[in-house]
């Protein structure tokens, strides 16, 4: 039996004491002895879709800064929902990369053919967890060894202990934007006790201050408590899109908010002399809460939702009313809005999120305007 020895040290790969591989965000560099048994290197690029899956390991043989197919492509690969590879008439160079499926790596000792997602094992050819969950006391509804809830076709499991957020929709410098934008508002709503953190891949982490000795508001306090039970607990995962032209900032349900919607609350009109009663912070609170519920421990949305509602209101320092005192307003062409009521430092506040129907149909906020409530007309 021939047996070698692979080593990890973060990025870097070694195989039998020799450096094989350094991979980096977009994808590695592969070292290699050649054909004149000279020891060399070369740059190979990940082509990913949207779940992480890399369909296409590339490389710039000639070093002519131009792409030729099929012969710099090294590796093409393609996949059924749950990771088993699909047979076709791929490109391939030669290359086995394996880096696959959700960008995991594929290990054939003893011919086992499992993907190391760092916390478990996973078997693509059953769609199942070698081991159970470390977490499934937390969420006994669900099936310890199932993959991603059994929609691989939405979720990932990155390494099964994380909190996730998936940027949708964004160019590569718009991505950076947003996620430092997404970073500076979590921030905000931690105040200077607690820390957060967002990688280039959306991961999400937090941390305590502790040098800090000044006071601590409920909403910060709870929020952190929330964000470091989701990054420690399971995996939970949401996405944050572009602007979706949709009535809602977010959907719940479908665990997507809109970036565009979370921009216009940041810079709604305040026609008050108060903070404003909802804040982006706020919004991304309650996605958060309700996602961990619903991924990590089975809850469903109707379970969760009011909590974290209550989570949103502590954490804008407000509080929304009745669902009986929202108010649909119509005006004359497209445009109308929904008015709501909130209560801040004693003072009654409403707010009105303003849209416009487009032509296919579909409704798109405009803005959001804060009144006092004293000052806004009632319709008859």
């Amino acid at each position: 039996m021939l047996v070698s020895t692979k080593d990890y040290i973060g990025g870097v790969e070694y195989q039998d004491g020799t450096i094989e591989s350094t991979y980096h965000a977009e994808g590695r560099v592969f070292f290699f002895t050649n054909d004149a048994q000279v020891f060399t290197h070369r740059h190979e690029y990940a082509i990913k879709d949207h779940l992480g899956n890399i369909r296409l390991w590339v490389s710039d043989l000639d070093n002519d800064g131009i792409l030729e197919t099929p012969s710099e492509i090294l590796q093409e690969k393609h996949f059924y929902p749950f990771g088993m590879e699909m047979e076709g008439p791929w490109m391939q160079g030669g290359a086995n990369n394996p880096y696959q499926y959700n960008g995991k790596e594929l290990v054939s000792d003893f011919g086992l053919n499992l993907m190391d997602y760092g916390a478990r094992w996973y078997d693509a050819a059953v769609g199942r967890w070698w081991s159970v969950d470390l977490m499934a006391e937390k969420y006994s509804v669900t099936n310890p060894f199932a993959y991603v809830t059994n929609n691989p076709m939405k979720f990932i499991d990155p390494n099964g202990m994380e909190l996730t957020i998936s940027f949708k929709g964004f160019n590569k410098a718009e991505k950076e934007q947003a996620i430092k934008t997404v970073k500076s508002w979590l921030q905000r709503g931690l105040g200077d006790a607690y820390s957060v953190g967002i990688s280039k891949k959306g991961k999400v982490t937090v941390s305590q201050n502790d040098n800090y000795k000044g006071e601590v508001s409920e909403g910060s306090s709870q929020l952190y408590g929330m964000l470091q039970e989701a990054q420690n607990n399971g995996d939970t995962k949401f996405t944050m899109s572009a602007e979706t032209d949709e009535v809602n900032v977010d959907n719940d349900e479908a665990a997507t908010m809109d970036y565009g919607d979370l921009q216009k609350i940041e810079n709604m009109q305040n026609n008050t002399d108060e903070p404003n009663v909802i804040t982006p912070q706020g919004k991304i609170a309650k996605m958060i809460y309700e996602q961990y519920g619903i991924q990590t421990q089975g809850k469903s949305h109707d379970e969760v939702h009011n909590e974290g509602v209550d989570l949103e209101d502590l954490v804008n320092g407000s509080k929304r009313g009745d669902e009986s005192e929202f108010d649909m307003v119509t005006l004359p062409g497209p445009e109308y809005y929904i008015r709501a009521q909130w209560k801040i430092n004693g003072k009654d506040i409403v707010i009105n999120q303003e849209m416009r129907l487009t032509k296919d149909g579909k409704a798109h906020i405009t803005q959001f305007r804060q009144f006092y409530d004293s000052n806004v007309k009632r319709k008859e």
